[in-house]
């Protein structure tokens, strides 16, 4: 019962010690992350930084951001791995071997063991290998196998059962069954003298110490060996219970233990066996039960554990606090004072001896929201959401139930009284005696005052964070505000924030960073505002400067720390690449406290971190291209290795994992990259490690990759030069050959054009010819016709001409011959009666119609149908018309047509003027063109 009693103070004892602790950043990998078994029984590293690890299902492969499992050769578990150079040797059941990388950046598996299988015992498994110059060593329960990388050859090593394989420099010892220790010399094992029998406990490791070798048990601790035996060596270990059970142990770099238990997870011990830290599943370890230990190049510490694989980054320059039984909250303020601790939280104000290792404690009376501790004059005052406290060891005393508090501000030359701002407005605290005590509030001012401070001229500033900034000037002793106006050069913005800095006031909001110079109006500070530029957008304006006069800006990307040089005004900056996701803070509330050694605290949503900010020096990062494959447009997959250069056409799709073996879980990894002669720009950092191109066109690309590591960028830009081949349709040879095609092709075309337009030629030359012929027959044929009816007209017209002229001479032949009769017959009697017969004759002749009848008769014979068309078109006309129509066809003039009519030339006018009437004819036509037409 006594030691039941023991056990459970020890235990709970245990408890608080874990829940206090300040841990390192742990990052849990558990089976769904990387696609395995839950148990991993090795762990080990190559010279590349690459984790391997000895998984249920085989073997894990981690570069950093990609996991890779390669299944065991014989389908058992796979129980040790270690890498040495080039090759990854393995262990699993009645099996072992190594692995190499091939061209395809895979890794292939080689079986030593199949050469030697009839030496295999049965049911043979290898728990651990060894290697020393060029022999790797091979140990199951029954036998150790020694592998000489030079000669290829494997020597068996017979013992009498072991339970565990240690080297000590260059020597190999194995403790068997019975507890007796054995050395291997020259592939024998022998008792040794080295180590003289420990028959207490099953030896889990040996550590090479200045003072004397160390062993750690199973069961019962530490002993260290003497010339006079094993003593036991006091340690944590040994105030445990007493069903500790350690399975696995290392010593780091720094001296310290690394101690892994089935049930009690992970301890870390200094070099004189104190307690550092314990890790289990209450406070960030994935499993209890630690399987395998391994410290990496970079001194994080690796745990293969029952269910999962953490990485634990010892050596972080940051430490976290997790409230992991949510008592505590969201942490909004922290303050070191007089030998404690204090946290103001959501849920209240929570203290704790900073010499010992209990838990925090909330003080009476401060359950709710605190939102600011204060250190004024050695008083620590607490901002409350009930109102105004001060804190004096693990009470608390209200000072004010006026409205919630935000925050204080002595009040300048008077160091008797404290500003305090409000929910609303701002009220006062006095000294009185020594005492402090409420003194009343500013009167007609209700705005809500998280943010109070002085300028160098000893001004009050104000900030709202939807109102604005303001200048206030007040009356303390009346209580009174005399004036207020608001800076309205100062934009808005949420979380944005107000700070004093040495002589200047800061304003920070997503706009930029605003600074008041003594006597100066806020400028915009270049500087200051790059903290907010595309690199690292805006997350909050809140500011903080810390006892140092260091100015804290937070980014999303990272804390930019501004401080004084020692040249004087001028500022430094200094970088912490701890990005929002990782800080966890409560944002637009970001504080800085600060604690006795230097260190930093930032609160989080679930605690707090402890910063060194004097270790966050860059690390060197290097970046990979891993593996990947080639898909064509049917969807199929080709693997791709760095060393091919080129790629048929169908395969144009490219799809490959960027890495950098760097393991800082604290800093974010981003990549970028780009692929010259097909997008010349980087693409934007991202934490994507993958790189995708679809339908790239033939041609050659090198593509280049570049990686940064908590904007540390890395050390050098990967590249690979390849090439996607032209289709076989647009390769060389196919052009050579479609030139040629083309040549002939344009030869045969144009002989066959040749051809078919010379027969075109000659066949549009014998049809013109054809035409030409008919075209002159027929021009020949009509200009024959033409004559002959010129001819015609000529022979008529002569024909009328001669008709006319005859029947004129006949007549005035016959005309004659009368008065030459009826000349003769005169004599002088009848001589007056005579010329009066001529006169009568004469008269006869030109009055006589049968003249005219006569002319009509041959005019009709010429010119057909003219007089009937004639009458038709114009009945009115009389016979006196008529005849002037055949003179007018006959083209006389009027002078010659008087006489025919026997009429003066001017009734020939007035009878065409007539005739123009009957007609109709309008003005501006010509009477004998018309006449002619008919």
């Amino acid at each position: 019962m006594k030691r039941f009693l023991l056990f459970t103070g020890f235990f709970c004892l245990l408890q608080c010690m874990v829940y206090a602790q300040e841990l390192p950043p742990i990052k849990a990998y558990t089976s769904k992350n990387y696609q395995a078994g839950n148990q991993n029984w090795g762990i080990s590293q190559d010279s590349n930084k690459n984790m391997f690890f000895a998984n249920n299902e085989g073997l894990l492969h981690f570069d950093g951001n990609n996991w890779k499992l390669y299944n065991s050769p014989n389908k058992t578990i796979m129980r040790s791995v270690l890498a040495v150079g080039e090759r990854i040797y393995t262990g699993c059941y009645m099996e072992f071997g190594f692995w190499e990388k091939n061209p395809a950046g895979t890794y292939q598996y080689t079986s030593l063991s199949k050469d030697i299988a009839g030496r295999l015992v049965e049911d043979e498994q290898f728990w651990s290998i060894q290697q020393v110059d060029d022999l790797v060593l091979f140990q199951s329960l029954d036998r150790i196998y020694i592998f000489d990388t030079v000669n290829t050859t494997i020597e068996t090593v017979p013992t009498p059962g072991i339970f565990k394989m240690f080297r000590q420099g260059n020597t190999f010892y194995f403790q068997d069954n019975d507890l007796s220790f054995y050395r291997i010399d020259e592939q024998l094992a022998q008792r040794t003298g080295d180590l003289s029998d420990f028959n207490s406990d099953r030896v889990v490791a040996l550590f090479p110490t200045s003072t004397g070798t160390l062993l750690l048990s199973q069961t019962s601790g530490f002993y260290r060996l003497t010339p006079n035996g094993y003593e036991p060596w006091q340690t944590a270990l040994d105030d445990m219970a007493t069903d500790l059970r350690v399975y696995a142990a290392i010593q780091l770099e720094n001296g310290n233990f690394a101690v892994g238990t089935v049930a009690y997870g992970l301890m870390i011990l200094n070099s004189e066996g104190q307690l550092i830290a314990q890790f289990n599943q209450r406070n960030g370890l994935s499993n209890n039960t630690v399987l395998a230990l391994y410290e990496d190049a970079d001194n994080n510490l690796w745990a293969g554990l029952d269910n999962g694989i953490d990485v634990l980054n010892l050596n972080a320059p940051l430490k976290i606090y997790t409230d992991v039984n949510g008592t505590i909250g969201s942490v909004y303020t922290a303050v070191e004072h007089q030998g404690m601790m204090y946290l103001g939280t959501n849920q209240g104000l929570f203290y704790r001896d900073l010499n010992g290792s209990a838990e925090f404690k909330r003080i009476d009376g401060t359950n709710g929201q605190v939102w600011e501790l204060k250190l004024i004059d050695g008083n620590l005052f607490c901002a409350h959401n009930d109102g105004t406290m001060i804190v004096k060891g693990s009470t608390a005393t209200l000072l004010s139930d006026h409205s919630g508090s935000w925050t204080f501000l002595a009040v300048r030359d008077d160091p008797d009284r404290i500003l305090v701002g409000n929910y609303q407005g701002i009220s006062l605290l006095k000294r009185n005696n020594g005492n402090w005590e409420f003194d009343g509030v500013i009167e007609d001012f209700q705005y809500s005052s998280r943010f109070l401070y002085y300028d160098a001229d000893g001004t009050v500033w104000m900030n709202h964070e939807y109102k604005g900034v303001f200048q206030l000037e007040l009356d303390l002793e009346n209580k009174r505000l005399l004036n207020i106006s608001r800076e309205d050069d100062l934009p808005l913005g949420k979380n944005s924030g107000l700070v004093r800095y040495k002589d200047r006031l800061v304003y920070a909001a997503e706009s930029g960073v605003f600074v008041k110079e003594p006597g100066q109006e806020f400028k915009l500070d270049s500087l200051l505002s790059a903290a907010y530029q595309k690199d690292d957008q805006y997350v909050t304006g809140q500011l903080d400067v810390d006892e140092q006069q260091n100015l804290w800006l937070f980014g999303a990307n990272q804390i930019k720390i501004y401080g004084p040089s020692s040249f004087g005004r001028s500022i430094v900056m200094k970088n912490i690449a701890l990005s929002e996701d990782i800080r966890n803070q409560v944002i637009g509330y970001e504080e800085v406290g600060v604690t006795a050694d230097g260190h930093y605290i930032l609160g989080t949503t679930t605690g707090y971190l402890m910063l060194d900010i004097k270790g966050f020096a860059p690390r060197v990062n290097v970046v990979q291209i891993g593996a990947g494959y080639m898909t064509s447009e049917r969807g199929e997959e080709r693997a791709i290795t760095q060393a091919e250069e080129e790629f048929s056409s169908n395969f144009n799709s490219l799809h490959l994992a960027l890495h950098t073996s760097n393991y800082d879980t604290y800093l974010s990894k981003e990549f970028r990259y780009r692929l010259l002669d097909f997008r010349e720009q980087w693409s934007s950092w991202s934490k994507d490690n993958t790189v995708i191109f679809e339908n790239l066109p033939p041609g050659t690309y090198t593509l280049e990759a570049q990686s940064r590591v908590g904007l540390n960028p890395s050390s050098n830009t990967a590249t690979w030069e390849f090439t996607i081949a032209k289709p076989w349709y647009a390769s060389n040879w196919a052009v050579g050959c479609y030139v040629v095609l083309g040549l002939l092709s344009m030869l045969f075309i144009n002989e066959v054009y040749r051809r078919r337009y010379k027969k075109q030629r000659k066949k549009i030359e014998e049809d013109n010819q054809r035409k030409l012929e008919m075209e002159r027959l027929k021009n020949e044929k009509q200009s024959i016709a033409l004559r002959n009816a010129n001819l015609e007209r000529d022979m008529v017209s002569k024909n009328q001409e001669l008709a006319i002229a005859t029947m004129g001479m006949a007549r005035k032949n016959e005309a004659l011959q009368g008065i030459k009769k009826d000349l003769d017959k005169i004599d002088e009697k009848d001589a007056r009666q005579a010329l009066k017969h001529v006169r009568s004759i004469i008269e006869n002749n030109l009055n006589d119609s049968s003249d005219w009848e006569l002319l009509q008769k041959a005019f009709n014979n010429v010119d057909k149908d003219f007089i009937k068309e004639l009458k038709t078109k114009y009945p009115k006309l009389t016979p006196n018309d008529l005849k002037l129509c055949t003179y007018l066809r006959l083209n006389l003039s009027s002078k010659e047509i008087a006489p025919l009519l026997n009429i003066s030339v001017r009734s020939v006018e007035i009878s065409r003027y007539r005739l123009r009437k009957k007609m109709g004819l309008p003005t501006e036509v010509n009477l004998v063109d018309h006449i002619l037409s008919i």
